[in-house]
C-alpha cells in the first residue's frame, strides 16, 4: 500500500465492465440519441446533462415534416419515450 502515489485520480466506474453505482453519462447520452433518431420526424442535434439538478436537455430537429398540432403531440410523446428510457433525468426538449 505504501508503494502507491496518493495523487492517482480514482477511475472506479469509469469503464462499461465496473458494476459501481457511480452513473454512465455517455451511456445515458447514447440512449436519449437512439430514441431520438429512431422517432419518425425527429434528428437528434446536442444532448447535454446537468448532474447538479438531474436535468437533460436535448435539442432536435423536426426535419421540416412537421408543424403546428402534430408537432407538439409528436414531441410529448418523444418526452414520454425519454422519460420511460432514462426516469433519473428530468427531460427538456429543445427545437431547432
Amino acid at each position: 500500500m505504501s508503494d502507491q502515489n496518493p495523487n492517482f485520480l480514482n477511475l472506479r466506474g469509469t469503464s462499461m465492465n465496473d458494476a459501481s453505482n457511480r452513473n454512465n453519462t455517455g451511456r445515458d447520452i447514447d440512449i436519449a440519441r437512439d430514441i431520438v433518431n429512431g422517432t419518425d420526424g425527429f434528428r437528434s442535434e446536442s444532448i447535454w446533462i446537468n448532474n447538479a439538478q438531474d436535468r437533460m436537455t436535448v435539442t432536435v430537429d423536426t426535419r421540416g415534416k412537421l408543424n403546428g398540432n402534430d408537432r407538439d403531440k409528436a414531441i410529448e410523446r418523444l418526452r414520454t419515450k425519454l422519460q420511460q428510457a432514462l426516469p433519473r433525468y428530468s427531460v427538456q426538449i429543445r427545437e431547432r
